[in-house]
């Protein structure tokens, strides 16, 4: 599929770093690129796809007001991606 023009574009281009550097050197975050890029091979959409799960993530820490937690946060951001 093709990554939606739809959203915020300041937002988009915001994330694209760390959603790249996340793919490499998150170990979690690196698993579930190379998943999403086994499928599809257009890296691009990997890169999306991370950068939606960092959003996700921040948005949640920003809602539930804590603090970052490495290894854990970013497990519990996988388990909730489902709900949003």
């Amino acid at each position: 599929s093709k990554i939606s023009k739809k959203g915020n574009s300041f937002i988009r281009k915001a994330l694209y770093m760390p959603a790249l550097a996340a793919s490499r050197y998150n170990k979690d975050l690196k698993v579930f690129y190379e998943r999403i890029i086994d499928r599809k091979p257009a890296k691009k959409i990997g890169i999306t796809a991370v950068a939606r799960k960092l959003l996700i993530l921040i948005y949640i820490l920003w809602k539930n007001d804590q603090e970052y937690i490495f290894e854990e946060q970013i497990n519990n951001a996988v388990m909730e991606v489902g709900r949003y």
